[in-house]
């Protein structure tokens, strides 16, 4: 009996299936490999506009591209959040990435180098977070 990954793996690797975007990430997720998509515009826009799945799951990297950043003067869009992401991916050695995501036909990114960290969690006390900020510069 096939378990579960390899199944996810044989089902991404058929080259004739018609797979939403979502349905090939989860199986990739599944099959407990490293995959990197190369995606569509709409495909992109499709993952992005998911914000939760693409920022909060920390196996999916999405690499932001340039010509897309758009938002509200003053609020942090999903390309800032997307790039701040990257940023500390890479400055972790891509751990953690088990699903890479490009746009199709982007040949690079940017993403900024991380120089300071501060842990801030539960047991941070509202002195302790202030001062760690201040601290980062």
């Amino acid at each position: 009996m096939y378990s579960v990954h390899i199944k996810a793996q044989k089902v991404l690797k058929e080259e004739n299936l018609k797979l939403s975007i979502f349905t090939a990430i989860d199986l990739a997720l599944l099959s407990k490999q490293g995959w990197l998509f190369s995606v569509s515009y709409e495909q992109y826009i499709e993952l992005t506009s998911a914000y939760g799945l693409v920022l909060d799951n920390p196996n999916i990297l999405i690499i932001p591209d340039e010509g897309l950043n758009v938002g509200v003067e003053g609020f942090l869009s999903i390309h800032d959040k997307l790039e701040e992401k990257l940023s500390y991916s890479v400055d972790g050695g891509l751990k953690n990435i088990k699903i890479l995501v490009v746009l199709r036909g982007v040949s690079q990114c940017v993403y900024s180098q991380v120089i300071k960290k501060a842990i801030i969690n539960k047991k941070s006390t509202y002195e302790n977070t202030i001062q760690n900020l201040q601290n980062t510069g």
